[in-house]
């Protein structure tokens, strides 16, 4: 949602204005718009130019924070990846008056008992059972539990995945943010370099609690399959882990942010970080306690060994030169370039609408070239195509276009209609 949309609504206006900083010296002369100058600034030059040069950016950073400018664009581009990736792989809501990310309410790694905080999401609504908000690309973590414990093929990214990202993201942001300080000289004490510095730490510590929550319910979801005790004392160990970085995320914002942060009028869209440290130290308790007493039948599977050593993600050569057009009624050929160890795969496509589903159908092999077409009755429609190439061999699968590694890339292919 656009930043400033539900600022000051149900009554969560503050007396002296709509500026959330307990320090009055990090708030804006321009009260909320300063604040987010950049972000409007980007998406201003880039939804109407995605290929927009980044030089007239970098002169709106070097203007503002100086020689610290290129190192704090690093920082800021990593901690700024972190919540969409959350919210992708992982969505307690659909609704963004239920849930607020930036300030979470914890939800339970055990599940709901009662009426559930996150009512739009499966049961039993805790951590493992919330779907990914694509779950055409991302499998949950109930899910990717039981492709472990099968022993399956899985092409989909999956949260042991994620929480590498997340650590990888949160870890390149601290070290630029260091790098920035020593940069900045005079400019450390300004007010917009504060403000920057104090929310990279605060999405980082976010990344942090969230990257331990995954795998901490996943080594629940685990427990839960195989009986194992010793991944529930991994469950545990994460867990813990996850409310000690929230701790310390929440100690940093307390003299930054408000102790009421808020754009709604209940509890979830108000408060501080600090807050809702509680409610995760309970669910510790509770997570112990189950652990503690759970008669789970224990199937002599290791699962610890399951996730010890985290599949790494197959790396198939693969070439593809996409149609440029397509002739509406007429089938759409395609043909994907394969080596070893490649054996099948599958073509996923679907009109571009988020209304229908996802169709596929395994393509046929002609040597190293795998051959389909999407068929004319379904070409015959107002919407361009998406389509994506699912690859297996023996033993693993992936996509085809993968992710990049900074997660920015269109992982997918569109065609559009022939006029």
């Amino acid at each position: 949602m656009e930043p400033l949309t539900f600022k000051g609504r149900e009554g969560s206006g503050h007396p002296n204005g709509r500026d959330a900083y307990a320090n009055q010296q990090l708030g804006s002369s321009k009260l909320d718009t300063g604040k987010f100058d950049i972000t409007y600034f980007l998406w201003g030059r880039h939804l109407y130019n995605p290929d927009a040069s980044p030089e007239a950016y970098r002169r709106y950073l070097k203007k503002t924070y100086g020689d610290a400018a290129e190192d704090l664009e690093i920082a800021l581009a990593n901690s700024s990846r972190i919540l969409p990736l959350v919210t992708t792989a992982w969505l307690p809501s659909a609704s963004n008056h239920s849930l607020w990310v930036e300030m979470f309410t914890p939800a339970s790694i055990l599940p709901v008992k009662g009426k559930a905080l996150y009512g739009d999401s499966p049961a039993p609504h805790n951590v493992s059972a919330f779907s990914p908000l694509d779950p055409q690309l991302f499998i949950s973590i109930d899910g990717y539990a039981q492709i472990l414990v099968k022993n399956a093929m899985n092409a989909r990214y999956h949260p042991l995945e994620v929480a590498q990202w997340i650590d990888e993201m949160a870890t390149q942001s601290s070290g630029a943010l260091a790098k920035a300080k020593k940069s900045a000289a005079g400019r450390m004490s300004s007010p917009a370099f504060r403000r920057a510095e104090q929310d990279i730490l605060i999405l980082n510590g976010l990344g942090s609690y969230f990257a331990a929550l995954f795998r901490a319910a996943l080594c629940y979801s685990l427990f839960q399959s195989t009986g194992d005790k010793k991944i529930a004392m991994e469950s545990l160990k994460f867990y813990r882990s996850g409310l000690e970085c929230w701790r310390a995320m929440s100690v940093q914002a307390k003299p930054v942010y408000v102790s009421d942060v808020s754009y709604g009028s209940t509890p979830s869209r108000r408060g501080h970080w600090i807050d809702r440290t509680p409610e995760i130290e309970k669910d510790v308790a509770a997570l112990e306690e189950y652990f503690a007493t759970a008669t789970v039948a224990d199937t002599g599977v290791n699962a610890v060994a399951l996730v010890a050593v985290p599949r790494k993600r197959a790396n198939f050569a693969a070439n593809h030169t996409p149609t440029e057009a397509f002739r509406p009624g007429s089938d759409l050929p395609l043909r994907l370039q394969v080596a070893e160890p490649v054996t099948e795969v599958f073509l996923w496509y679907r009109h571009v609408t988020q209304a229908e589903r996802w169709l596929s159908k395994p393509m046929e092999r002609r040597g190293q070239v795998f051959v389909a077409a999407i068929p004319g009755l379904y070409t015959q429609s107002p919407f361009p195509l998406q389509y994506y190439f699912e690859l297996r061999s023996q033993t693993d699968a992936t996509f085809f276009p993968p992710l990049n590694a900074t997660l920015s890339n269109q992982p997918y292919f569109a065609v559009y209609r022939r006029i």
